[in-house]
């Protein structure tokens, strides 16, 4: 429920009016404040409607995929077929971009931050586009890709 709000909050603040960066970063971005009190009660009802959504970030060359739900963050790629499973957390909201920020600790400890801006996208290798680009940080290394809402199964 969380994530569809902060996503809606993006939708209703609409774009930055700020033209998106060239260049591209090699540190992923800090945590922002969230919405304000005033903005959630029209979220809410909104968030409401799109109950059965879950949020999908994907990308290609390297292919890899992270799904979001309220149950968890999980990473895919074909070195990870069967996924890493990081633990939800609620991400920081800016006035253009969502970051989610996780870790586990298993064998190997891991780390995962994904950047959601509301901006057009191409996945670069069909015509689909998605409404949302996406930045992808496993472990320190940088992946680029799009976002979408998907189904929730």
């Amino acid at each position: 429920m969380r994530i569809r709000i902060l996503f809606l909050a993006l939708a209703v603040a609409g774009c930055s009016s700020k033209a998106p960066r060239s260049e591209q970063t090699a540190q992923p971005p800090t945590s922002h404040s969230t919405p304000t009190p005033a903005s959630l009660d029209s979220l809410y009802r909104m968030a409401q409607l799109l109950g059965s959504l879950d949020m999908q970030a994907l990308g290609t060359e390297p292919f890899w995929s992270v799904e979001i739900t309220s149950a968890g963050m999980t990473y895919r790629a074909p070195e990870h077929p069967g996924g890493i499973v990081f633990p939800y957390v609620a991400p920081a909201v800016n006035d253009s971009s969502v970051l989610f920020e996780s870790s586990q600790q298993d064998a190997l400890p891991r780390t995962l931050r994904l950047s959601i801006q509301r901006r057009p996208c191409s996945d670069g290798m069909s015509d689909r586009r998605y409404s949302y680009a996406a930045e992808a940080w496993l472990d320190g290394v940088q992946l680029h890709g799009c976002a979408r809402y998907v189904p929730r199964r």
